[in-house]
């Protein structure tokens, strides 16, 4: 395989996520991932590299205080709600349902760990939206002689809302 740092090198284009995507054929395979979970990896790996100008991204670290954290990306159609359970590349996995997550269509989700070594999964679900019955609108405008004052010349004075960010906070 081609590094992305070689091809830059050698011919001076900097390989695009479809590029690396016909690199990364039969990856997913011999590491057992879903394919779709290798092509997003790949989009961002090419997303951060231009965001941070580098032809090399810095490897990711194990152990100490500059641990990366992980993050398995899953596309649309990979992940599903089954039994109780998130399905999978073939397995499920338990968590908590708030939200009633059976009850929606996965779109994007990722599972991501956090700095105490919990895992998350995060999902955004497609949902039915109802259009508005409102009949009037109002805008406000936030100022400072003024807490607010609306459209219809309503005024709110003082700062009462200060008592309350103790309880906010």
């Amino acid at each position: 395989m081609r590094s992305p740092a070689r091809s830059i090198r050698e011919r001076g284009k900097w390989l695009s996520a479809y590029d690396i995507q016909k690199y990364t054929d039969g990856a997913s395979r011999e590491l057992g991932l879903h394919s779709q979970t290798v092509q997003r990896v790949s989009v961002e790996y090419v997303t951060r590299r231009r965001q941070f100008k580098r032809t090399r991204l810095n490897w990711r670290k194990s152990t100490g205080s500059q641990r990366s954290l992980g993050w398995i990306p899953i596309n649309t159609g990979a992940a599903s709600w089954k039994n109780g359970r998130v399905y999978h590349n073939g397995h499920y996995f338990g968590m908590w349902d708030s939200y009633g997550l059976g009850q929606y269509k996965f779109k994007t989700a990722s599972f991501n760990e956090d700095a105490r070594g919990r895992w998350y999964f995060n999902v955004a679900v497609e949902i039915e939206t109802k259009p508005t019955e409102a009949t009037a609108s109002v805008g406000i405008d936030l100022g400072l002689k003024d807490c607010a004052t609306t459209s219809t010349g309503q005024k709110l004075h003082g700062r009462w809302y200060r008592e309350l960010e103790p309880q906010l906070a």
